[in-house]
């Protein structure tokens, strides 16, 4: 289902006459979708690959999220690599400068502000 058809679904539940940005912002949240458009899924695929500061192989990145390797890689994965996240070499998966300035902005923000950055 698109976001668009949940935040409709969410209109029409609460009686609202529009979809306006808070109506998104309360599907978002509802959905668990931050800033960035990053999932938890997201957020602990990026977690991990920060806290084993080495980069890590598919096996060991669907074990440690309990998921499969096909959600990592047609789910999480090519996400974060178009946002240029993380990369995938020949020793594995790891973040990027871009993606660990990421992971800290939203680490702060749930460690101190808002959860979903709105």
């Amino acid at each position: 289902m698109t976001l668009l058809n949940r935040a409709n679904e969410y209109r029409q539940y609460n009686n609202l006459p529009k979809i306006a940005l808070d109506t998104v912002e309360s599907v978002f949240e509802l959905l668990n979708i931050y800033e960035d458009g990053l999932t938890d899924l997201d957020k602990r695929y990026m977690e991990l690959l920060v806290l084993a500061d080495r980069p890590l192989g598919l096996n060991a990145i669907a074990a440690s999220l309990m998921i499969n390797q096909k959600t990592v890689r047609e789910v999480i994965e090519p996400f974060l690599l178009r946002k240029r996240y993380m990369i995938i070499t020949s020793s594995g998966r790891t973040l990027t400068t871009k993606g660990y300035s990421q992971y800290k902005k939203w680490h702060e923000k749930e460690n101190g502000g808002s959860r979903n950055g709105y």
